[in-house]
């Protein structure tokens, strides 16, 4: 639930993290409701692609990139590692399927 409190906004700060919400944050937060699924994923996914896919480079030669976050996982690994966190956030839904389809637990119909 906290997470889905938090949606995807490159400009917000917290109170619980005092750093603007990272990248990082994004691809965990994602893969976390992707499995939750029903509307808290929907939601997610929807302020996701507002807000943080307009942040992909879109002319010169860093097109298709996200610039480096400035926190720990920009400092560390820049535009290589923003940018494969970033594809990693957008492709979830291509690269795993939902844990209760795996499982073969009924969703709640409240849910969806």
């Amino acid at each position: 639930r906290r997470i889905a409190d938090h949606p995807p906004r490159p400009e917000v700060r917290s109170q619980w993290d005092q750093h603007p919400q990272s990248m990082y944050y994004w691809y965990t937060a994602t893969l976390a409701l992707f499995h939750v699924g029903g509307n808290p994923w929907k939601n997610w996914n929807e302020q996701l692609k507002q807000h943080v896919l307009p942040l992909q480079i879109q002319q010169g030669e860093a097109i298709g990139s996200w610039s480096p976050d400035p926190n720990w996982i920009g400092a560390a690994g820049g535009r290589v590692a923003q940018t494969a966190l970033g594809v990693l956030t957008f492709e979830t839904y291509f690269r795993y399927t939902p844990l209760h389809l795996r499982l073969g637990i009924a969703r709640n119909p409240k849910d969806r």
